[in-house]
């Protein structure tokens, strides 16, 4: 962006336009003439700091001829168009030429200055003598906007960033309203879970009580049967010993009384 500076009048003037940027960036300064009186030869000496900006390029701006620009591109840098056998002057106006810096990227934010020098003649070996205008490179810092010459524009994103806060902040309590609902609900049904939880809890007891109980009747049920066994066993020896004693016996009756006879 360039900020140009008016000039009062109608004196001649050379006019450095002004620009900004950030730290590490590159920026483009012209050099415009208007009013020219009249002239054939000129030398304009450019002054900058050398530790916030440094020069990367130049461009003529092609409204004169015999250009001899300085190769050394180094504060003070010279500009110099060198028409000495003309015999009429040149009344041109516009760009004379266009200088592209780069801003340090160690460059703090602020400002600083681009001033010229003049020795310029006319075709009768007359100085000839311009109202010289410096210029600035603002550096302006990252989180600074490059256009904060349009604050009706700044507004309104302000606005705009204000009413999306808004919105923000309605959806951000509808949030915690559902959240506060979804947690009287986890709530309750945690209560119902450990309703339940104590339901399923006395059934298990219950279920274990029934089991034990069984076990135990079993258990006692196993011993009489054991017991019934025993007693049955024993009940069927004896009467076979009593069957085998009687069955003896009438064979001994019975042998001795054969014999007898």
């Amino acid at each position: 962006m360039f900020i140009c500076f008016a000039v009062s009048s109608k004196n001649p003037s050379i006019v450095i336009n002004s620009a900004r940027g950030e730290a590490g960036d590159t920026v483009d300064v012209t050099i415009t003439m208007s009013n020219n009186p009249g002239f054939v030869s000129a030398n304009l000496y450019v002054k900058y700091d050398e530790s916030v900006l440094t020069l990367k390029k130049v461009k003529d701006g092609g409204l004169l001829s015999g250009v001899t620009h300085s190769d050394n591109y180094t504060s003070p840098y010279g500009l110099c168009w060198v028409n000495d056998l003309s015999k009429e002057n040149f009344k041109v106006n516009g760009v004379l030429a266009t200088l592209t810096f780069e801003i340090s990227k160690e460059a703090n934010p602020g400002s600083t200055t681009i001033s010229l020098e003049q020795d310029i003649l006319n075709c009768d070996i007359e100085n000839v003598v311009f109202d010289l205008v410096s210029g600035k490179v603002e550096i302006s810092s990252s989180s600074q906007s490059k256009d904060s010459d349009l604050p009706e524009t700044t507004s309104k994103a302000s606005n705009s960033d204000s009413n999306v806060n808004s919105v923000d902040d309605s959806d951000k309590a509808s949030k915690n309203n559902e959240s506060v609902n979804q947690s009287e609900v986890k709530d309750s049904d945690a209560s119902d879970i450990n309703e339940k939880s104590e339901d399923y809890d006395a059934t298990v007891l219950s279920t274990s009580d029934l089991v034990g109980n069984t076990k135990k009747s079993s258990t006692s049920d196993s011993a009489t049967n054991k017991v019934g066994g025993v007693v049955q066993t024993v009940s069927i020896l004896i009467a076979v010993i009593l069957i085998a004693a009687i069955i003896l016996t009438a064979v001994f009756v019975y042998y001795k009384r054969t014999r007898k006879k």
